[in-house]
């Protein structure tokens, strides 16, 4: 069993791309897969065309056998971030932790670090 961290927005595009082509060919298996995302937009919910979730499953999850219970992001609309970090840190501790993340690189050469689910004071505005 594989337990994931998949990344999100362009950069990682080209290799779920590839991902998807090696499932199709019968190359890749996503039954054992386990994914916990990085993040989620705080107050997004995940039905939103640009939240996480929604993403994810437009370039991955819908197109690969991954189980749906195995998917696991942050619930972007529980206010309470402290108790939604908490929340989502057992998560990761219930699944064994994460195996393998992919991160983006930005343009900028800027990426992101991670050690455990810390609350952002980002909210979406009236025109998010």
């Amino acid at each position: 069993q594989l337990r994931a961290g998949p990344g999100h927005r362009r950069t990682p595009v080209g290799t779920y791309k590839q991902l998807v082509e090696w499932y199709n060919k019968g190359d890749l298996d996503f039954s054992e897969v386990t994914s916990v995302n990085l993040d989620e937009y705080r107050g997004l919910p995940k039905e939103h065309p640009e939240s996480y979730w929604s993403f994810m499953h437009r370039n991955l999850f819908d197109l690969v056998n991954i189980r749906p219970e195995a998917i696991n992001l942050p619930d972007g609309t529980n206010m309470d971030a402290e108790g939604e970090c908490a929340r989502y840190d057992a998560v990761i501790k219930s699944v064994g932790g994460v195996d393998l993340q992919l991160l983006g690189i930005g343009h900028d050469g800027t990426s992101v670090s991670t050690s455990r689910a810390r609350p952002s004071s980002w909210a979406p505005t009236a025109s998010t």
